[in-house]
């Protein structure tokens, strides 16, 4: 069974869905050991899964945390497009605001599968699933969605910055909508004002476009901020939104690459490293180049030349 992790959507999701596919077996194996060993954690996790709020719990959340997994997933590519974001976490917000009026595929068939679980001591009374919707499954369902809401608000800069996206020009008339072009750099211009006035960023844009246009149609959103960000000396303000644009902390997969490599690195054998010597390795994990390149006759001669060792390098 997956291990659930409290950081991640991803693992309970996988959780949930494990636990609902084999709830009999998951029922029966308690049970089993709680008579043959005289478990009482396992007789009391037996009475706790075979209770319609459990039940309902389960089927609840297969319903909900698919669509929060798969926004998810979104914020884990390291080359996420800010055009995406608002229409995606707002998409997830209308489809779990219909569930609350048309419940989802799993809750539906809820009754029925508390029915075909009576043999194993679950019961079904209509009146414990009216009262699971009334007090759990709505309360919860808009609560996700004000998280959701308070998490992620409406961000206009974030919005502005997809201006740079060459595939939002037309190739034949880069000019083509020019007054969202203009309203995306004035907010731009209005929040940055440190980085130029909104008459300099505009003159900047005239030629910026055409350039997108012609250069930049095949690449990624990030390698077009990449190169907008290099060319400082034509575009200095301009190439300060793109060089803002690629540190912003979008996505979540460094972040958890990060984490992950810590955990392999710095294990409960390995708990004395110091600080130094911790991020140097997670450096060569990271960055570094794979298994197979590494060249381990020469790290064991360097090694061994850094001071007088009882190792011979030859």
């Amino acid at each position: 069974m997956k291990e659930v992790l409290d950081t991640r959507w991803l693992s309970h999701d996988r959780a949930v869905t494990a636990i609902r596919e084999c709830l009999p077996a998951l029922i029966a194996s308690l049970e089993r050991e709680a008579s043959e060993r005289s478990d009482a954690t396992a007789a009391g996790l037996a009475m706790f899964v075979k209770t319609t709020k459990f039940v309902a719990s389960i089927h609840m959340m297969s319903d909900i945390l698919p669509h929060l997994a798969r926004l998810s997933k979104t914020f884990q590519k390291t080359d996420i497009d800010f055009t995406l974001i608002e229409t995606l976490v707002s998409a997830t917000q209308i489809t779990i605001t219909k569930l609350i009026e048309q419940p989802g595929h799993y809750m539906q068939s809820l009754p029925t599968c508390l029915d075909s679980l009576s043999e194993y001591g679950v019961r079904l009374r209509q009146s414990d699933i009216d009262n699971f919707k009334r007090d759990i499954y709505q309360p919860y369902l808009e609560n996700v969605i004000q998280n959701l809401h308070d998490r992620f608000p409406d961000n206009p800069v974030l919005d502005a910055l997809s201006v740079m996206d060459p595939d939002l020009l037309n190739a034949e008339d880069p000019s083509l909508n020019e007054w969202v072009q203009h309203i995306k750099l004035k907010t731009l211009a209005k929040h940055f004002k440190s980085v130029g006035s909104e008459i300099e960023v505009l003159e900047e844009w005239e030629t910026l476009r055409t350039l997108l246009v012609k250069e930049c149609k095949d690449m990624t959103f990030r390698k077009t901020m990449n190169k907008v960000a290099s060319l400082g000396t034509l575009y200095p303000c301009l190439s300060k939104y793109a060089a803002i644009g690629l540190v912003l902390p979008v996505s979540t997969a460094d972040c958890e690459r990060c984490f992950s490599c810590l955990n392999r690195v710095k294990t409960c054998l390995r708990n004395r490293l110091c600080q130094k010597v911790l991020n140097c390795l997670m450096h060569i994990s990271i960055e570094g180049p794979k298994e197979e390149a590494f060249d381990f006759d020469k790290c064991v001669v360097t090694f061994g030349k850094l001071k007088q060792r009882k190792i011979s390098t030859k």
